[in-house]
């Protein structure tokens, strides 16, 4: 799974890591003291990792203003709309 994400990673300097959460989580990007972190639900099979950190990636290189904090749901299969 990291392999797919490791040229993203270091590109956009992103720290990426795995957490418990809760389940329509599939992850989400955060911006703390300057440090950028990818994190993923741990509970999900590698390849719905790979897929998700790569939207989470995506998303947060196509942010027109960005966030410090941009969550990623399973259910909805995305983000929330930005209001």
């Amino acid at each position: 799974m990291t392999e797919s994400l490791t040229p993203l990673l270091h590109k956009f300097r992103l720290e990426l890591r795995e957490d418990t959460m809760a389940a329509q989580l599939g992850g989400y990007y955060a911006c703390r003291n300057g440090q950028k972190h990818i994190v993923l639900n741990r509970d999900l099979p590698e390849e719905k990792k790979a897929e998700v950190g790569l939207e989470i990636i995506d998303r947060h290189c196509r942010d027109q203003t960005p966030s410090a904090f941009l969550p990623y749901f399973l259910f909805d299969e995305g983000f929330p709309e930005k209001k």
